[in-house]
């Protein structure tokens, strides 16, 4: 699955330096390539192209560099500094293995491992800490180019119990927490939902889909017993995860329950929203 690509556009480090009169000028360009996990990721290929327009938008002239990422996924090179907008480079990210792909001006690339349905089932057959190991891989790396052939979560309802006790403990890990959240609540063993919740991460502002999780969530919660399920439903549904699919979830969830302590919930959402 893809989680989605975090790259900050339009702030690569442009460094110009200065040169004797009648020499070109130059500019480095440098950026960082990491992993799903956010690690430095070696051996990436950057293909940066910089296109040059005229004042009619016509294209003058087009420099390329091919570069490769070191140990600590760093990336540098030099180029002729001519009058060329950030919206005339592209850079192609590659790396054998992995789900490649072009975007924009960036100072860090992120480069997702691909995987398929074999490497899941391969995974549910492993245990202990080399399945935990293996299953954040996946679930850090990049599945949506092969759900056409298996979806992930249909396989991971099927391969539940081998894989069930590696996704709750990887609950405690930041960078695969939501992508274990969301296969866990489509299973929805209420047992599952209630250490998801007490695993849950607080709002988070860092982009459009960072509380996508939690729709999953609210929506498989249809049967609340504890107190902080409740609470999470409610936090929801008053729209504190501010994302419009989790506060409609939530209410959804609540609506269907038809309970006295959801109606109640749903009192409080109304007089928010006058």
């Amino acid at each position: 699955m893809r989680m989605h690509i975090g790259a900050s556009l339009l702030s690569a480090w442009l460094i110009i330096f200065g040169a004797p009169a009648g020499r070109v000028w130059a500019a480095e360009f440098k950026a960082k390539v990491v992993d799903g996990a956010g690690r430095p990721l070696a051996n990436a290929i950057l293909d940066v192209e910089l296109t040059e327009r005229g004042v009619d938008g016509k294209i003058i002239h087009v420099q390329r560099l091919k570069l490769v990422s070191d140990q600590r996924g760093l990336v540098k090179g030099t180029y002729e500094e001519k009058k060329i907008s950030t919206e005339d480079i592209r850079v192609y990210i590659s790396k054998a293995g992995y789900e490649n792909y072009s975007t924009g001006l960036g100072d860090e690339y992120i480069l997702k491992r691909s995987f398929g349905p074999r490497d899941v089932r391969r995974i549910a057959r492993l245990s202990g800490e080399a399945q935990k190991a293996e299953l954040k891989e996946l679930l850090v790396g990049d599945y949506e180019s092969q759900r056409k052939e298996e979806d992930l979560f249909e396989l991971t309802f099927l391969y539940y119990p081998e894989l069930r006790s590696a996704l709750l403990a990887l609950l405690a890990d930041p960078t695969a927490r939501g992508n274990a959240t969301q296969l866990l609540s489509f299973v929805a063993v209420p047992d599952d939902l209630r250490l998801v919740i007490q695993h849950a991460a607080a709002p988070s502002k860092d982009g459009l889909f960072a509380n996508r999780w939690a729709y999953a969530v609210v929506s498989a919660l249809l049967d609340p017993v504890m107190e902080e399920e409740w609470a999470f439903l409610k936090k929801c549904a008053l729209g504190e995860y501010d994302d419009r699919w989790v506060d409609s979830g939530a209410i959804r969830s609540l609506r269907l329950m038809a309970s006295p302590r959801s109606r109640e919930i749903l009192d409080e959402v109304g007089r928010k929203n006058l």
